[in-house]
Order: structure tokens, then C-alpha cells, then sequence
């Protein structure tokens, strides 16, 4: 009973064996008696047929080198189309310029304006002046020495361009110590003397400067047509004689204004004052030099 029973797992094993090398057979193994493939002969002096690996890559690199000269053909109409068109490039911006400047009497500097600028802007100007004043014909016949004590103020306003108005009062007066022989009315006075005369000119001024040349000194005419107040006194001892008179004014004048700064201009003027002759007193003529400053 041993004996058959260790037979029949020997011919199961067997079985076994068999049957697991009949199902594996090698992927490579070729039928026997098939056909063998050959390489297709190529007669010589002809290429060989391309296979369909080589057929597929060829289509490939025909579609990339298509493809990059489409692009390259759009790239050139553009360029061809636009030839400054230089939006993908870096453009080194210009320097940037500072303003320039041109120095003030103040020694600060000023943006400098072109050469109309003066044009366009109106200006009010306010002036004080000490006047020194020169005598001439009856006036210096009166007195004739220089003098010192006098005062101007007047104000002018360009609105827009050279031509501006404005206004002046001014006091000037002359005196002189001297010895002499005077008559007045029924008294003769012969002895020291001091004559003095004394003028308050107030006018209306018209102005022309020449604003729009832009010039470190801008000069300016005007001419002043008013009125005056004219006192003529004589002092003799213990006594005085004064003569008052009114006459119609002309002043002509000439000067330069001189900008400091914003607050205003240095002034320099040379006035001629004529008092016309009335009928109860002589002309009087006198010339006034004046500095001074402006204020805005």
C-alpha cells in the first residue's frame, strides 16, 4: 500500500513538470519551416527606401523647419512694417537739464525768464526818494545853491505790457544865506538875508519802460502833469516876507529801476520840474536828482 501511494505522487509530480514547460515557450522562438524576413536588395548606385521610422521623423523635422520659417517670414513683415518700432528695446532716457539761473544784485539767484516774460505780467511798484535839486534860470536867480533837502514818493502800475500810470507827490526846498538889497512892497531891507523857496509839486505820471528786454537795469521815461504849491520867503533880522503862488506843473523824467528781490527795486531818477509863470509870480525851474527804492 506504501509503495502505491509514494508511485502516484511521483507520476503526479511528473504530470506537473510537463505541463509548466509546455506553456512556456520564448517570445523569440520562430515556427520551424517559416519563411525568414530579409533586407529588400537595393540595386547599387540608388538610395535605400525609407522605412516607417524614418518616413515619421523626416515628416516631424519637415513640420518644425515649416513651422520656424513661418515665423521667421512674420518676424521680417513686422520688422518691414515698423523699422523704428524700437517698443522691445531699452532707450537710455535724455539727461535731464537744470533750470539756469542768472544772479541778482542780492546775490541769490532767479529762474531766468525768456524774453517776453515781462510782457504778460503786470507790476505795481511804490517808491520814496531823497531828491537833491539844482536851481535854473529865475529860480537860481532867487537861490542859487544846491540843495539837499527833498523828498519824493510815487507809485506806478504797468498792467500788462511798457506802458504803465501812476502818480507823484514831492517837496523840495532851496535856501540861500546871503547880503543883500531887497524891496518889498514900500520897504527896502539891505543887510543878511536868507532867501528860500519852496515847491510841493503833486502830479498824475504816465510810464514807458522797456519791461520786455529783460535787462539787469530796466530804464523808464514819464511824465508828470499836475500841480504846484510855491512859497518864496525872506528872512532879515527879525523879520519875514513870504510870497505864496499856484501854477500849472510839467515834469518830464528819466530813471532805471534796479530789482533786488522779491521785496522791490533800487530807483535812480533825473526830474526836470517847470512851474509855469502866473500872473502874480515869476516860473520857476529846478532839476531834482533822485535815488531811492521801490517797494512791490
Amino acid at each position: 500500500m506504501k509503495s502505491l501511494m509514494i508511485f502516484s505522487a511521483s507520476s503526479f509530480i511528473a504530470l506537473l513538470s510537463s505541463m509548466a514547460t509546455a506553456q512556456v515557450v520564448p517570445a523569440t522562438t520562430v515556427a520551424e519551416g517559416a519563411p525568414k524576413e530579409s533586407a529588400p536588395q537595393v540595386p547599387s548606385g540608388q538610395a535605400p527606401a525609407p522605412t516607417t521610422g524614418d518616413t515619421t521623423q523626416r515628416a516631424t523635422e519637415t513640420s518644425s523647419s515649416s513651422t520656424g520659417h513661418d515665423s521667421k517670414t512674420e518676424v521680417e513683415a513686422q520688422e518691414a512694417e515698423n523699422p523704428l518700432d524700437l517698443s522691445n528695446e531699452v532707450v537710455a532716457a535724455p539727461p535731464i537739464q537744470a533750470p539756469q539761473y542768472e544772479s541778482s544784485p542780492t546775490g541769490r539767484a532767479s529762474p531766468q525768464s525768456g524774453p517776453s516774460a515781462g510782457d504778460d505780467t503786470s507790476h505795481l511798484l511804490m517808491g520814496i526818494y531823497w531828491d537833491m535839486g539844482v536851481p535854473l534860470g529865475s529860480s537860481a536867480d532867487w537861490v542859487s545853491d544846491y540843495s539837499v533837502q527833498g523828498f519824493a514818493f510815487d507809485v506806478r502800475y504797468f498792467p500788462k505790457g511798457n506802458w504803465g500810470l501812476g502818480g507823484g507827490l514831492a517837496w523840495n526846498t532851496f535856501s540861500e544865506k546871503t547880503v543883500s538889497t531887497v524891496t518889498r512892497q514900500n520897504a527896502t531891507l539891505t543887510g543878511a538875508q536868507v532867501h528860500e523857496l519852496s515847491t510841493t509839486p503833486l502830479t498824475f505820471k504816465g510810464f514807458y519802460s522797456l519791461r520786455d528786454l529783460k535787462l539787469p537795469a530796466t530804464p523808464y521815461v514819464s511824465l508828470g502833469l499836475g500841480g504846484s504849491r510855491a512859497l518864496r520867503r525872506v528872512d532879515a533880522g527879525i523879520s519875514r516876507y513870504i510870497v505864496e503862488s499856484w501854477h500849472w506843473t510839467m515834469a518830464p523824467e528819466i530813471g532805471v529801476e534796479l530789482p533786488t528781490g522779491r521785496a522791490g527795486s533800487a530807483l535812480a531818477a533825473l526830474r526836470f520840474n517847470y512851474l509855469f509863470k502866473t500872473s502874480d509870480a515869476p516860473e520857476q525851474l529846478y532839476l531834482n536828482i533822485s535815488v531811492g527804492f521801490g517797494f512791490k
